[in-house]
């Protein structure tokens, strides 16, 4: 049976549109899957402290959605802090494309919104990954909303959602919990808590809709 890799891109925030709570009818990963997740702080693991933030890769998301999937899955971290979509592309994706996943998780998020990258430009670079992995089922995870103000997240969340043209799955990853995944703390990264939090959500949702 052919294996369907899976392209999770983390961006992550509040539903707005698009997606809905019914598993997605997408056919199941069968062998034991490997995850690779790329992209900025958020996937390597800047985490949010009373000090402001540190680095932490053990307490990031993919650590702990590994230690929650166990063996049903192995997860590699390929995520690098100030990266937006276009450095992660060109940086980080030959050596995921390399691993050969079953499940790609891409996280870039403020990053994208602070440098205002519009729609179209969306479009082609995921079209570019539909190309790259042909038989992958893409989904983008959107952004977190941090305590601080970030100019254009929301017209770049909204945006996030054209890519469903392409077959692409979004995901609201926050709106899975009713939690404060910042601790309180002013800062763009979610507390350890927080990356708990995302790990069981992403979690969740791979096992309903019967990727894992």
């Amino acid at each position: 049976m052919n294996k369907y890799t899976v392209l999770f891109v983390s961006l992550l925030l509040t539903a707005c549109g698009g997606g809905n709570d019914s598993p997605i009818n997408i056919p199941a990963v069968k062998s034991t899957p490997t995850i690779v997740t790329i992209g900025d702080s958020e996937t390597a693991g800047a985490v949010s402290t009373l000090t402001g933030f540190a680095n932490i890769p053990e307490a990031s998301y993919p650590t702990r959605l590994q230690g929650l999937l166990g063996s049903k899955a192995v997860v590699h971290n390929l995520g690098v802090n100030s990266k937006n979509l276009l450095e992660v592309l060109e940086e980080q994706l030959p050596k995921a494309i390399s691993l050969k996943p079953n499940i790609l998780i891409i996280s870039t998020t403020l990053n994208d919104a602070g440098d205002n990258l519009d729609k179209s430009m969306l479009i082609v670079k995921y079209t570019e990954i539909k190309k790259l992995f042909p038989n992958t089922v893409v989904i983008l995870l959107t952004p977190l909303k941090p305590h601080v103000s970030i100019t254009n997240l929301q017209e770049y969340r909204d945006n996030l959602y054209k890519t469903e043209s392409l077959g692409i799955l979004v995901f609201d990853v926050e709106a899975k919990s009713n939690k404060d995944w910042y601790c309180g703390y002013e800062d763009f990264h979610p507390c350890e808590y927080g990356y708990r939090e995302m790990a069981r959500v992403v979690q969740e949702y791979l096992l309903v809709n019967n990727l894992i």
